[in-house]
């Protein structure tokens, strides 16, 4: 293949897929053109245009570089991220279909970006500075929804061709999530310190780490249930212990990701205790064609070598090659058609036929049931590993086991293998069910139990569905009547709209809101409402709403300063009329004493009790008026 003329290096966090479409566009080329051009056949699909698949190691050897071939492509993929939720099997596949030539021993895997999201900022950010907008591989990681620089949630690209970057916002959509902003963008940054740091490992190693962390805390994940992201977690958390994960082979990112923030709140934790695992790919460099390629430990245990040699042989030899390293034991008793055909093999060690998909042979390590024997100590280290379980009963997998558990103290039975799939104490489980019903039957759905129910005296996290809120509720005080605070609150305002409407009555009859303290109206303590009102208004009790309706009444807050407002402008009216502001103490005016309240005023200020805004209301009428 010829070399690409026109060369530019990646943008800073920029997408393989989208640095390609850039070259393809500087030369001239749609990307399907380009493709075929510097690339491999296969990679003219648009669904493989996202995620370089068979031709990366032909697009390398066309373009001037100094960087290695590993490096390269680490620093233009998220590989590194996801690998980490990989096993070794997966991690070889993967990297086979990416760096060996297509055929049936190298079909098809997952995607590692299967949605592509772009930041609507970061687009016009990057159009500004670059005068081209790219895809950042921050933003394809798996559940980011926002972006880390801006805060701004990520769009989804809908369409299938990248050949009019232009149209890119305009076939996006929003990507709908009950998460908050809060935890989403917690779950973004952790997830992008992750992808920077370039830590390669794999999930069997991941796994070991939170294993370790948890025996280290002896503690399980029921308190993730407190823990402010815990809107991150979408699985049942009592579930998800030491036995669970070390017993399940693949759990997804989003599965994992919450439970690593909630255990290694410091992300550089974690990528210390990852440090010197096994890499996720290797590079290499054949002795006998010079060909470099890159591969992984797991692949060359299988017996896959370099890729250009390797296509000297025919289909059904290097199957055979492969089958002959992994099963010494066993004799191939069919011919290869595919990965997922099964093959006959016929089992030295037991005498058995069995048959398999050289997909589980070669990648997932499946044998003859003979080889995967359990025996007690192996199943008391498995169940027991948690903290949580201890095993009292055990014959073989494919009979009851007794289990005890330690935190509720029940024994049960239950077979071992769905007991390793689904770890939890099936009495309580029995138990819980027949609670979880009589909470729907005596509220009518209103709430739900969301927590683990042990025993009656063992509190329990009940649900409202009216609020969203959860409580803790002893089972004993729930099914007798002890409800959500929301509705002791719901009585309250009942009670309030009562004797409003009772105040407003009280209004259209007298003309005012004034009631006397000791005052009753309507067989109701109105006065000491009213007092009330004034009095939550002056703590900062009332609330808006409140506050609101009580203006529309013309609700005097302070009546004292309105008594005190009404008398002072007497008081000026009184000026007005006899041109002094002289006024005896017993002189009456308007049919009142305001001489008494004129000297009770010039007292309180000689005492110190007047304030200055009411001193400052005298001054402006006479300077000398307290002279």
């Amino acid at each position: 293949m010829p070399m690409i003329p026109i060369v530019e290096k990646p943008l800073p966090d920029e997408l393989l897929s989208s640095w390609i479409y850039r070259l393809s566009k500087r030369n001239g080329l749609n990307c399907n053109r380009f493709a075929e051009a510097y690339m491999h056949e296969k990679v003219k699909n648009t669904s493989q245009l996202v995620d370089i698949r068979y031709g990366y190691t032909s697009f390398y050897k066309n373009i001037y570089t100094k960087q290695s071939l590993k490096d390269l492509y680490l620093q233009t993929t998220t590989y590194s991220f996801e690998s980490l939720w990989m096993t070794k099997g997966q991690q070889a596949r993967y990297i086979n279909n990416v760096f060996r030539p297509y055929d049936k021993l190298n079909t098809s895997v997952n995607k590692l970006v299967k949605k592509v999201r772009i930041c609507s900022e970061c687009f016009k950010q990057d159009k500004s500075a670059y005068g081209t907008a790219y895809l950042h591989r921050a933003h394809q990681l798996s559940s980011v929804k926002v972006c880390t620089v801006h805060n701004v949630k990520l769009l989804e690209y809908t369409n299938r061709s990248f050949e009019n970057e232009v149209d890119f916002l305009d076939v996006c959509r929003s990507i709908e999530t009950d998460v908050s902003d809060e935890s989403l963008i917690k779950y973004a940054m952790y997830a992008g310190t992750i992808l920077e740091s370039g830590i390669e490992s794999c999930m069997e190693t991941v796994k070991n780490v939170v294993h370790e962390k948890m025996k280290e805390s002896s503690s399980v994940l029921s308190g993730i249930m407190h823990w402010n992201y815990k809107d991150l977690v979408n699985f049942d958390v009592s579930k998800f212990m030491a036995v669970k994960l070390i017993s399940v082979k693949y759990i997804h990112a989003e599965g994992i990701i919450p439970i690593l923030m909630y255990l290694f709140p410091d992300t550089n934790e974690l990528i210390d205790r990852l440090r010197g695992s096994e890499p996720a790919i290797i590079e290499r460099t054949c002795p006998v064609c010079n060909e470099t390629y890159c591969t992984t430990e797991y692949a060359e245990h299988v017996g896959f070598g370099c890729p250009v040699c390797e296509q000297k042989l025919n289909l059904q030899e290097r199957y055979a090659s492969y089958m002959n390293t992994l099963l010494p034991d066993y004799e191939i008793e069919g011919t290869f058609e595919g990965l997922d055909n099964k093959v006959q093999f016929y089992h030295n060690r037991c005498g058995k036929n069995i048959a398999l998909k050289p997909r589980e042979v070669i990648f997932e390590n499946k044998r003859c049931n003979c080889e995967n024997i359990i025996t007690f100590e192996d199943a008391k280290e498995t169940v027991e590993s948690s903290g949580e379980y201890q095993l009292l009963y055990y014959t073989k997998t494919e009979e009851p086991v007794k289990i005890h558990s330690i935190k509720c103290g029940h024994d049960f039975k239950v077979s071992y293998r769905k007991f390793i799939k689904s770890p939890y104490c099936r009495e309580c489980r029995r138990l819980k069910l027949i609670f979880d019903k009589r909470v729907e039957e005596l509220t009518n759905g209103e709430y739900t139990v969301s927590g683990q129910y042990i025993n009656q005296e063992t509190k329990v996290l009940i649900r409202h569905e009216i609020c969203k809120k959860e409580q803790f509720y002893l089972p004993r005080h729930f099914l007798s009547g002890q409800r959500c605070r929301c509705n002791y609150e719901n009585k309250l305002d009942e009670e309030w709209n009562k004797m409003y409407a009772i105040l407003t009555e009280y209004k259209k009859e007298h003309g005012n809101t004034d009631v006397p303290k000791r005052e009753s109206y309507k067989c109701q303590s109105l006065g000491r409402w009213v007092q009330k009102q004034r009095n939550d208004y002056k703590n900062g009790k009332l609330n808006e709403y409140r506050q609101d309706k009580l203006n529309e009444l013309d609700f005097t807050f302070e009546p004292h300063d309105a008594e005190w407002n009404r008398r002072f402008e007497q008081y000026k009216r009184y000026i007005q009329q006899t041109g002094t502001t002289h006024i005896s103490r017993r002189a009456d005016f308007e049919g009142e004493h305001l001489g008494a309240w004129i000297q009770t005023q010039k007292h309180r200020y000689k005492i110190g009790k007047l304030s200055k805004d009411r001193e400052n209301s005298f001054l402006r009428l006479d300077e000398h008026f307290f002279d």
